[in-house]
């Protein structure tokens, strides 16, 4: 990842940026947790009927709250975070949950050139992948090489047959409601890859099947939250400015927005999931 990646994620903690809208808890991360058992086929049903264990590699999976949360509710499940930056939340200790430091681009060294038991525990034998917001992370001239290694990686496993073996979630390139500036939208279109481009990487590196679905979720909340979120650089996005041109775009946000009684407005996050199967 660049240099700014690096001093974006440097100055958060595990508090601040779970501490986030999009990453805290509520009906947003209940919402978003139940789409993903229900696109990786998790259902209590199945695990009733046939207990076998998946293993879950969340690639960059930052604190590993959200991780927690896929997991907490099927004890037999293990998951595996890897993130290069971001450190344990204090609650996300639980005995099927495992931390490595390691980055997605680790997966262009062949396993040969590991000589770390630990990255050789993490880099296979693994059931499924997510990818949560970490895509638009990859250069554009790795992503192939990457998902490569991660197809080559997967170990079968009987139960899930029909399930996607590696589940992207993304946001849309251009098609987007979060409340940005001109400035902003233009970084993150230059910043975020459409999910075509995805889709036929995916497919250069090996998966057979592809499957994209966009999801929408009505968000509402105080303007004074959505200010503190974006001066505290909470999406790579706005480490693209300064302080003072943070706060110019902020203050404009008075203007633009109509606040009901409690002073919150509303706008729609969509999500793109992608699903990639063997």
């Amino acid at each position: 990842m660049a240099q700014p990646m690096q001093q974006h994620y440097a100055q958060h903690s595990a508090t601040s940026y779970d501490s986030a809208f999009f990453y805290s808890a509520g009906d947003y991360l209940d919402h978003i947790t139940a789409l993903v058992h229900d696109k990786f086929l998790w259902s209590k049903e199945g695990s009733a009927a046939d207990p076998t264990p998946v293993t879950l590699l969340d690639i960059g999976g930052g604190t590993g709250s959200f991780t927690k949360r896929l997991v907490e509710q099927f004890p037999t499940n293990t998951a595996i975070v890897i993130d290069p930056f971001l450190e344990p939340a204090k609650n996300a200790d639980a005995k099927n949950l495992f931390f490595f430091e390691a980055a997605a681009d680790d997966f262009l060294k062949p396993m040969k050139q590991h000589d770390s038991a630990a990255t050789l525990h993490w880099r296979s034998g693994y059931h499924q992948v997510l990818m949560k917001e970490v895509v638009h992370h990859l250069p554009e001239q790795q992503r192939t090489a990457i998902f490569r290694g991660i197809c080559e990686g997967f170990a079968r496993h009987p139960k899930h047959k029909g399930a996607p073996a590696l589940l992207i979630i993304t946001r849309p390139q251009k098609d987007i409601d979060y409340p940005l500036w001109t400035a902003a939208r233009k970084v993150w279109a230059e910043n975020q890859p459409a999910h075509q481009d995805i889709m036929q990487e995916l497919q250069d590196a090996g998966f057979s099947r592809l499957v994209c679905s966009t999801h929408g979720y009505e968000c509402r909340m105080a303007l004074k939250r959505w200010k503190a979120m974006v001066q505290g650089r909470c999406w790579s996005t706005f480490s693209s400015f300064t302080d003072a041109e943070l706060q110019e775009a902020c203050d404009a946000m008075d203007e633009q927005y109509a606040l009901d009684e409690n002073g919150h407005f509303g706008f729609e996050d969509r999500l793109v999931f992608i699903s990639a199967y063997l």
